[in-house]
């Protein structure tokens, strides 16, 4: 079994963000303007088809979970594994544990399957 923790603000989640964040992303995205950090935000979309077609390939072998960066949670969670970007995804297994973020999180499929496919010592 793999435990998918998912450290990425999720659309739904935009009443927990703080305050003047959606008028800010509005604006930005109505001038099609992007800086380094929304540039990043938009694989969220492409993670969450992953993730699900991941759910639908094995099921019953994933847990996910996703933590709001923004909340009391997200800040405990961002020390205790010292994550400072997002989206991050930490991939858990009993005998293993990866983090991915960045360009890396395009090989979640590959890095399931290693994990999944791993033999216990």
């Amino acid at each position: 079994m793999i435990h998918i923790i998912v450290f990425a603000p999720v659309d739904d989640l935009v009443q927990s963000s703080p305050r003047g964040f959606a008028f800010t992303d509005g604006y930005f995205s109505e001038a099609r303007l992007k800086d380094p950090v929304s540039a990043t935000h938009s694989n969220i979309v492409q993670l969450q088809r992953t993730l699900g077609y991941l759910q639908r390939r094995y099921p019953k072998r994933i847990k996910l979970s996703w933590v709001n960066p923004w909340s009391l949670n997200g800040l405990l969670f961002s020390l205790r594994y010292r994550i400072r970007s997002f989206p991050t995804v930490i991939l858990q297994s009993q005998l293993k544990q990866v983090i991915l973020s960045g360009d890396e999180i395009t090989q979640i499929s590959e890095r399931v399957a290693d994990l999944l496919s791993a033999t216990p010592e």
